[in-house]
């Protein structure tokens, strides 16, 4: 069975929907370990980016989010696979703001 997540790799861990914040929710993802590591850090960097937004906690969650980027970006770098992570937010005016990041292993410097 290939992986949920990818499509490209055997699935090879089971986890919980991480789309649902549901306790109860029985739906589950088969996925590969990359994919299981994939998903994890990507929840830091939104459970980083909620911080960061609270005054007290700033430092905090720019920390957790960073930590989780440089790690995403690890991860793109050792198996050439990008990994591409958006956020979509709806704004008090009902405006819709949408932000995708590409992590590719390259870190800051454009190498191409």
């Amino acid at each position: 069975m290939k992986c949920d997540f990818c499509g490209m790799c055997e699935a090879t861990e089971i986890i919980g929907n991480p789309n649902s914040f549901d306790d109860g929710d029985k739906l589950t993802w088969d996925v590969c370990k990359m994919c299981k590591e994939v998903i994890a850090l990507q929840q830091k960097l939104s459970f980083g980016a909620v911080i960061a937004e609270s005054p007290h906690g700033r430092e905090y969650g720019e920390k957790v989010m960073k930590d989780a980027q440089e790690a995403l970006d690890k991860i793109a770098k050792d198996t050439g696979v990008p990994i591409l992570n958006a956020k979509i937010e709806k704004n008090d005016d009902g405006s819709i703001d949408v932000l995708s990041v590409e992590f590719t292993g390259k870190g800051d410097k454009n190498e191409d």
